[in-house]
C-alpha cells in the first residue's frame, strides 16, 4: 500500500536534508515524498532538489504565494497519490521503523488515523530526556472518540498517519484550527484512533517552533496583555465551535455527541456577558471524561473554561 509522505516546508535548509533522509531510509519503502514549499527564502528547494537527484520517489512543488502550515498542507494533499498519508515537519528526524509500524497498528486495528509520541532533541539532535506527551500534561487518547478534541490536543502533526478516504471529511481546514487538531477531530467521527505511546519521531526544538513545548518563549506580560490575549482567546473558541458545527452540517453528523457541541456553542458565545457560566460547568461535569479526556486535571479545565470575559477584567492571572 503506498503512502504519501507530505512535508511543507518554509525556510528549512538547516535540517531538512537530515529528515528526508530519515524518511528515504524507512524500512517501509513503497513511499512517496510530496514536499510543498511556502515561498521559501533560503536554500530549502536547494537542499531538496538535491535529494530529488538520488530518490525519484521525492516530487516537489511551489507555492505562487506564501499559504501558511493550514493551508500549505490542505494543498499538498492534492498531490497524494497513497491510500494512506503521513504528514513530517521539516526539521525533525524520524525512526526508521516509523512508517512500518504506524502501518501495522492501522490495519490491525482497522483504525481510520494512528499516532505516536514524540522524543525531544535539541538543535543538533540531542536527546532533552522528555517526551511531547509528558511535557504537554496530555493523555493520549484512542479508541471512539469525539468530543475529546474541543478544548485540547494530543495529536502532534509530524506523527499522523492517516487514510486518505478522511480527505472528504478534512476539507476545508479551519483558519482558527491547527491542522493536526483538525485532522484528529475528523478522524474521530470517521472511525477510531490508534496510538503508539513510544516515541517514533525525533521531534527537533529551536527557536523558530511553531510550538513552544519547552515553554522558553515566555514572557511578563501586563495586565492589559494579559486581557487582551484573553479577549482573542475567546473569539478564538468561538470560531472552533463554529467550524465543529459546520462540520457536522456539511457531513449531515446528528448524535447525543453533536448535541453537546450545539449546547457548549450557545454558552460560549455569549462570553463577555458573564463572570462565571454555571450551565456552562453543569454540561462540562455531565460529560467531563469525554470532554476533557485529553486534560490531566479536569477540575482545573472545567473552572477555566466556565470563566468569561468578566471574570478575566477582575482575574487576568487566571
Amino acid at each position: 500500500m503506498l503512502i504519501s509522505v507530505v512535508i511543507c516546508t518554509y525556510n528549512g535548509e538547516k535540517y531538512l536534508e537530515e529528515q528526508l533522509l530519515s524518511i528515504m531510509n524507512q524500512s517501509y519503502q513503497n513511499i512517496e515524498i510530496i514536499i510543498s514549499d511556502d515561498g521559501s527564502k533560503d536554500d530549502t528547494l536547494k537542499v531538496a532538489r538535491k535529494l530529488q537527484e538520488e530518490d525519484t520517489r521525492i516530487s516537489i512543488y511551489q507555492n505562487d504565494v506564501n499559504l501558511g502550515f493550514n493551508k500549505n498542507f490542505e494543498q499538498a494533499f492534492e498531490y497524494c497519490k497513497g491510500e494512506l498519508i503521513a504528514l513530517s515537519d521539516q526539521d525533525d528526524i524520524w525512526n526508521l521503523d516509523k512508517l512500518q509500524r504506524q502501518y501495522k497498528v492501522l490495519i490491525k486495528d482497522n483504525a481510520s488515523l494512528v499516532y505516536s509520541n514524540s522524543q525531544l532533541v535539541d538543535t543538533d539532535g540531542k536527546d532533552l530526556n522528555k517526551d511531547l506527551f509528558t511535557q504537554l500534561h496530555v493523555n493520549p487518547i484512542d479508541g471512539d472518540t469525539q468530543l475529546g478534541f474541543l478544548f485540547d490536543n494530543c495529536i502532534a502533526g509530524h506523527t499522523i498517519l492517516f487514510r486518505r478516504s478522511l480527505l472528504k471529511k478534512i476539507y476545508p481546514i479551519p483558519t482558527s484550527i491547527f491542522f493536526d487538531r483538525w485532522i484528529g477531530f475528523t478522524a474521530s467521527f470517521e472511525g477510531v484512533l490508534s496510538v503508539i505511546k513510544e516515541s517514533l519521531v525525533f521531534y527537533r526544538q529551536h527557536s523558530t517552533n511553531v510550538t513552544d513545548v519547552l515553554r522558553e518563549k515566555k514572557q511578563k506580560k501586563t495586565r492589559q496583555v494579559k486581557l487582551e490575549k484573553r479577549k482573542k482567546s475567546f473569539k478564538v473558541k468561538v470560531n472552533q465551535f463554529e467550524s465543529f458545527l459546520e462540520f457536522f452540517e456539511s457531513n449531515n453528523i446528528k448524535n447525543e455527541n453533536t448535541k453537546v457541541i450545539d449546547e457548549l456553542y450557545n454558552e460560549l458565545k455569549n462570553y463577555k456577558n458573564y463572570f462565571f457560566n454555571f450551565k456552562l460547568f453543569m454540561i462540562y461535569l455531565k460529560n467531563k471524561d469525554k470532554i476533557f479526556q485529553i486534560k490531566d486535571n479536569k477540575f482545573a479545565a472545567m473552572l477555566k473554561f466556565s470563566c468569561g470575559l468578566k471574570m478575566y477584567k477582575i482575574f487576568p492571572f487566571l
